[in-house]
């Protein structure tokens, strides 16, 4: 672990075996008010009692995956981000892949990103869904 220091940030540095990454912190040598650096906290995200939080029902999109969009609370909420976790070989990247070329159908935009995966294991795999949009 080795902590680097730049124009007065301070950036994490971490080796894990086989992985390499890298976290920043948000954390400046020379304090800045709250206002100024707007870390500071709105009301919004004060502690405060679980009952007196407002709930708001946000716009969801369908993805096309039934099972999928009940999950999700009724499908997706634009801007948010979906984390699909599971042990190797279930088939992740493929509902992955068939999803976002169902929401792609449908009208919407979608940017399929992966770290693991070339581009023609990814065409082959969408060959074979029928995930060609």
């Amino acid at each position: 672990m080795a902590t680097i220091r730049r124009n007065g940030w301070e950036s994490v540095r971490a080796v894990v075996p086989g992985i390499r990454w890298s976290k920043r912190c948000l954390r400046r040598r020379q304090r800045l008010p709250a206002a100024e650096s707007g870390w500071g906290l709105s009301d919004a995200q004060k502690p405060q009692p679980i009952g007196q939080v407002a709930v708001e029902d946000l716009p969801r999109f369908l993805t096309g995956s039934g099972e999928l969009d009940r999950v999700l609370g009724g499908g997706v909420i634009p801007g948010s981000m979906v984390l699909i976790v599971g042990d190797p070989g279930v088939g992740k990247s493929s509902l992955t892949l068939r999803v976002c070329a169902d929401v792609a159908r449908a009208g919407r935009k979608v940017l399929y990103v992966t770290g693991e995966e070339s581009t023609r294991q990814i065409r082959m795999r969408a060959d074979r869904l029928g995930a060609v949009a």
